[in-house]
């Protein structure tokens, strides 16, 4: 024990070297004492034991270290060279006694798995620990069973260290390896013997068990006669992955000394999405399952404040994350971030850690040896599953979720959501450089007349399916995108979606369960803060509920194996409820713009739940505890957020018609190409009907060089507005017109104000450059314009546009009863060439951020697609 907090680091070094001093002075005495008298009790016996050749004995300088080493010394080096030398059977007895090195290896359970505690040894039947003929001459190992309480109360952890010690007596087996068995309690109070995951952001003692039991092993470990050199801490879901695994690590351990610890950090995928959002302290922090040197004073002052912070607010945070904390705090000086944000003080504040300049001083003394070392034999999972080729060839591995991989012969179709600048080119054309399991790919585009469907665009396609690998099919839409997931012709037996925003990982790590060959589906709890703190989350679950009204878990898109039959099933219960485009949706629930408009991977799950086949056809896995692995990479980070008010403006089309067939059952849709006959602007794709013909949506040449066409279908200019007596919606281009002279008719105007304006400012010694456009807006010189402009009822989009200097103009365009259009416009000094991509930026609502995050896929998987804020899990995943 050391008081080391009350003195300085000099001091306490000082005295140190003091106790040493006297320790040895007085032990010299003695021996020399004991020599003397021996040499006269029995002359015989020093001359057996003072006469050898190239015998090892400990140093003094080694005695005092954290792992005795020898120095080999010679007849010459001896005061008595004539004294005969011993036999050589009690030389190596002598030897042996020295050289070998006593380790304990401590295994934790507790009330809540004390029945997986015989079953964790079976590996050891399979990998054996060790197989060197000197293994047991240069090692002494014992196990010690470490319970978390008495197990005088529970008879049944009682009969599992039984299960264990019976297993260990069979010397054919893994106990040849050990010496000894032990059991230890740590009589945590029930009440404290606490771990609750699911609790980590409201339960400060969530983590007290495991905390309370790392000290108290660490203690009975420390404090065992004879000593052990360290404690090698291996719960059960450490499990060995190779033959002579024990012995790999004991040798690795002599490598590395000296050391404090040796360990893993985090090896799995679940982090590598967000890897810049955790902290330093987690990202680096070696995994509790590690070795750890008991008599090393750096690893001592560690476990000492472990104990100090026990009744402390650091207790809810796992102790082999703390320790991470005090090394990064002492050798980089970042303090720790408190990690559970709904976890406050007394007053309701968040918690912020003090710091404590002890650890800096602590680092300084010990970090010439590196004293924290990471290993090469352990590898670290945590709770996250993986799959055999993660391993990487590691001896022992911790984590208890470990499935099998893809079977080739399972033929899995890609179906990919693209729309109209092409990006499924890119993903299509890298797919052969990865490791995936997929046997073709089907490209969901928008439909067979659509202005983009050029010939230009069938032709890089089949340049694209001659290339690759993989047959590529292109499917036309028949309906708005967000039913990709029930329009795909699928033929194989199971399909994936993703959308051409993304691309295929290098590693496409699908994970079955091992006999069963179930898919492990990963999912977030519909009730934690990682769905209901989102609005699209919400409102996806409650579209589920409409099938099972308990849905409890939320599926992304891309995470869901659909398997095709059950798909076909659900898809037909959906249209049954909602309607062939999902019309009647919204006019049974409440969806914000962000929220998809059609089938989720959610609503599958949930009806499956219905029909009693989720748990026959999958294993469900929290993604919140065990974590998952990302398949698709988001690559068009800006072209998805500039092209969803296209996708935006393409589904609300699509939805004004088809709410417009709920009265009219017997409708059908007409969607006429370029030059069929029309008799309304609705018939035709291109939205433009003269003369009777569906013709070329011509661009409208803006004063200012900008072009409105094809390109720009987020914002309609031409306003709509609704026949009052009919209702009957009609495109009225007279308004749109009359509203683009305004705007320029009044930008002019603006213009020579504020020129006027300009020349009495100039005049003023005192001038005062005053740029304001919009209490919200602000573009570099303080430049902003908004449009919005409401393209139909209840629908709005707004366009940051670039003018000038002081500028600001907004316009504003209804279409309901009662048509209106205000013009608002207020500038300074303005040109007409700074005025670029108007209408080119639009921020359909104040929520897209959340929308759009990884896979927003525009209406596909608006609301929980790849990498949502759904799926962070960040605070967790450890």
């Amino acid at each position: 024990m050391f008081a080391y907090s009350q003195k300085s680091h000099r001091e306490f070094i000082e005295q140190q070297k003091e106790r040493a001093t006297a320790k040895r002075l007085l032990t010299n005495a003695f021996v020399f004492i004991a020599a003397l008298g021996t040499l006269f009790l029995n002359a015989s016996f020093i001359d057996k034991v003072f006469n050898y050749e190239d015998t090892q004995v400990p140093s003094r300088i080694m005695r005092e270290s954290a792992v005795v080493r020898l120095r080999r010394i010679s007849n010459s080096q001896f005061p008595f060279p004539s004294i005969a030398k011993p036999s050589n059977a009690r030389m190596n007895r002598r030897i042996e006694a020295v050289e070998k090195k006593r380790f304990a290896l401590v295994r934790t359970f507790s009330p809540n798995d004390y029945k997986k505690l015989p079953a964790s040894f079976d590996s050891w039947e399979v990998f054996t620990p060790c197989a060197d003929v000197d293994f047991e001459s240069r090692y002494a190992v014992d196990i010690i069973l470490s319970y978390s309480q008495v197990l005088s109360t529970n008879a049944e952890a009682q009969a599992a260290v039984d299960e264990v010690i019976k297993r260990f007596r069979n010397k054919e087996g893994w106990g040849k390896c050990f010496g000894e068995v032990h059991t230890i309690e740590a009589n945590i109070p029930p009440e404290y013997d606490l771990y609750e995951p699911a609790s980590i952001q409201t339960n400060p003692y969530w983590v007290s068990g495991p905390n309370n039991q790392f000290i108290h092993s660490y203690r009975s470990v420390q404090g065992s006669n004879p000593k052990y050199e360290a404690m090698i801490s291996m719960e059960p879901d450490s499990q060995p992955r190779t033959e002579r695994w024990l012995e790999a690590l004991l040798n690795e351990v002599e490598e590395n000394t000296p050391l404090a610890m040796l360990g893993s950090k985090y090896d799995g995928h679940s982090w590598d999405s967000f890897l810049d959002a955790i902290p330093v302290a987690l990202l680096h922090h070696i995994n509790g399952n590690a070795v750890y040197n008991t008599s090393h004073p750096y690893m001592n002052l560690i476990v000492n404040e472990l104990q100090a912070e026990k009744d402390t607010i650091f207790n809810s945070v796992p102790y082999d994350y703390r320790i991470s904390q005090m090394v990064v705090e002492g050798s980089l000086g970042i303090l720790p971030e408190f990690p559970h944000k709904y976890i406050r003080d007394d007053n309701g504040d968040p918690i912020i850690l003090e710091q404590k300049l002890k650890f800096r001083q602590w680092w300084e003394a010990f970090k010439a040896d590196n004293p924290m070392k990471e290993s090469s034999i352990i590898t670290n999972f945590a709770a996250t599953n993986f799959l055999p080729s993660h391993i990487n060839g590691a001896a022992i591995v911790h984590g208890e979720g470990l499935y099998e991989p893809h079977d080739p012969n399972m033929k899995i179709t890609l179906v990919v959501s693209d729309w109209n600048k092409d990006y499924a080119n890119h993903l299509v054309s890298l797919i052969d450089q990865t490791n995936h399991p997929f046997s073709e790919v089907i490209v969901m585009r928008p439909p067979q007349g659509h202005n983009f469907a050029t010939r230009a665009f069938m032709k890089l396609w089949e340049n694209i399916k001659l290339k690759a690998k993989l047959p590529v099919h292109v499917q036309h839409r028949d309906s708005p995108d967000y039913m990709d997931i029930c329009d795909a012709k699928v033929e194989t037996e199971w399909f994936m979606m993703t959308n051409s925003y993304h691309q295929v990982n290098y590693n496409v790590d699908l994970m079955f369960t091992p006999e069963s060959r179930k898919p492990v589906i990963p999912y977030t709890p519909a009730l934690i803060n990682f769905c209901t703190d989102f609005t699209a989350c919400r409102e996806t679950v409650d579209i589920a509920k409409d099938f099972f009204p308990s849905t409890d878990k939320v599926v992304l898109d891309f995470d869901m194996l659909f398997k095709t039959d059950l798909r076909n099933d659900f898809c037909s219960a959906w249209r049954e409820k909602f309607g062939e485009v999902s019309q009647a949706l919204s006019l049974e629930h409440s969806i914000s713009p962000e929220t998809s408009k059609g089938p989720t991977a959610t609503s599958f799950v949930a009806y499956l739940y219905q029909q009693n086949l989720a748990d026959q056809t999958y294993l469900f896995s929290d993604r919140t505890l065990r974590g998952a692995q990302n398949q698709f990479t988001k690559v068009f980070h800006e072209e998805e957020y500039k092209n969803y008010q296209d996708v935006m403006g393409e589904m609300m089309r699509h939805t004004s018609r088809k709410m417009q067939e709920i009265n009219v059952p017997s409708a059908t849709p007409v969607q006429l190409g370029i030059g069929e006959k029309c008799s309304s602007n609705d018939q035709c794709e291109s939205n433009f009907c003269e003369k009777g013909e569906c013709k070329q949506n011509q661009n409208i040449k803006l004063a200012f060089g900008k072009e409105i066409g094809d390109g720009d279908r987020g914002i309609d200019l031409l306003a709509t507005a609704s026949d009052e007596e009919g209702g009957e919606r009609v495109t009225n281009t007279k308004i749109g017109a009359v509203l683009l002279v305004c705007v320029i008719v009044g930008i002019v105007a603006i213009l020579v104000m504020a020129a006027f304006v300009r020349a009495r400012r100039a005049d003023s010694s005192d001038e005062v450059h005053d740029v304001s456009a919009q209490e919200d807006a602000y573009n570099g010189k303080g430049d902003s314009t908004v449009v919005d402009v409401m393209a139909m009822e209840g629908d709005s989009a707004q366009s940051d546009i670039l003018v000038g200097e002081d500028t600001s103009a907004e316009v504003t365009a209804n279409d309901g009863n009662g048509s209106s259009a205000d013009v608002d416009v207020s500038a300074g000094n303005v040109s007409t060439t700074e005025v670029l991509d108007a209408f080119a930026e639009i921020d359909i609502s104040s929520e897209v951020d959340a929308s759009v995050q990884e896979g927003a896929s525009s209406g596909v998987d608006a609301s929980v697609n790849d990498g949502d804020p759904v799926g962070v899990d960040a605070s967790v995943q450890e």
